[in-house]
Parts: structure tokens; C-alpha cells; sequence
């Protein structure tokens, strides 16, 4: 999920990823995809990406999920 929200906090403002980081994203991706699957990976990014920023702040920094 973490994933997504780097990516919908970055997409707004078109500034791409910085060479070496974009390596770092790049195998952490491969390997939450290879742990999770290509399906549970999707879910996941896209729960992310649909944060709002509290959410997001909640989620990085472990803080429970809020009861709906």
C-alpha cells in the first residue's frame, strides 16, 4: 500500500523518481509482487493510491486504521 501512496503523492507533480531510489522502488516492488502475487499486489497499490493524506500518514507510520 505503501507503494501507492508514494505514487499518488508523486503523480500530481510529474517529479520522477531519483536514479537511485528508483532502483530501491523498482526491487521492492519485485519482491512485494513476487511475496503477495500480481492480484493481491493490485489490490494493495490501489488501496493506497485512494488514501487521503491522513490515511496515508497513518498507514507509514504504523498507527491503527481508524474504525469505520
Amino acid at each position: 500500500m505503501l507503494h501507492g501512496v508514494a505514487h499518488a503523492f508523486l503523480d500530481p507533480i510529474r517529479q520522477p523518481w531519483e536514479d537511485l531510489e528508483a532502483g530501491y522502488r523498482r526491487d521492492s516492488l519485485d519482491q512485494v509482487r513476487a511475496h503477495l502475487g500480481q492480484e493481491q499486489f493490485d489490490l494493495a497499490y490501489a488501496r493506497g493510491m485512494a488514501l487521503q493524506p491522513d490515511q496515508a500518514l497513518d498507514l507509514a507510520s504504523g498507527k491503527p486504521a481508524a474504525k469505520a
